[in-house]
């Protein structure tokens, strides 16, 4: 009788861990999306004194951020305004999404989501105009943190 109690439960444990092994594979299949966290939005209005080139940047650790950082301030310190600036880069990274310079605050870009694929992951990036906004010259950003990966962060 013990032996065939020790033999069903070596086949469940079996078909468990199977069938577990078989969802997380399925998830590295399937693309999902990834939650993350905003750290800031809005426009620089140092009308391209922070020499920020429109695009998108992947940062992995403190050098890069700190430089980062004093770019953006060098107009105005627009990291006071940050929901977070001090970020742990051992279980963080942080993308940045930066607009070409416009001549009004009515453009704002921002990411829509951040997808996990088999071998990386992908960041939508939107770019909108309002039509309405300051008259002054103004280059919009948008940044958030997403957990660590060893995978490749493209942008869309």
């Amino acid at each position: 009788m013990k032996e065939k109690l020790i033999i069903a439960v070596v086949i469940l444990l079996h078909f468990g861990c199977q069938k577990k092994e078989s969802a997380n594979n399925l998830q590295a299949l399937n693309p999902y999306e990834i939650e993350f966290s905003l750290i800031s939005n809005g426009n620089l209005l140092g009308n391209g004194l922070e020499d920020i080139e429109a695009g998108s940047i992947w940062i992995t650790g403190l050098t890069e951020w700190h430089d980062l950082l004093e770019k953006m301030n060098r107009h105005n310190r627009v990291s006071d305004g940050f929901i977070e600036d001090t970020i742990d880069f051992s279980a963080y990274d942080v993308l940045a999404s930066f607009d070409q310079i416009r001549p009004h605050t009515g453009f704002v870009v921002y990411i829509d989501k951040l997808i996990e694929e088999q071998n990386n992951r992908v960041a939508h990036i939107v770019l909108k105009e309002n039509n309405r906004g300051f008259e002054v010259v103004s280059q919009p950003y948008y940044l958030i943190k997403i957990p660590k990966s060893s995978k490749t962060v493209m942008f869309q």
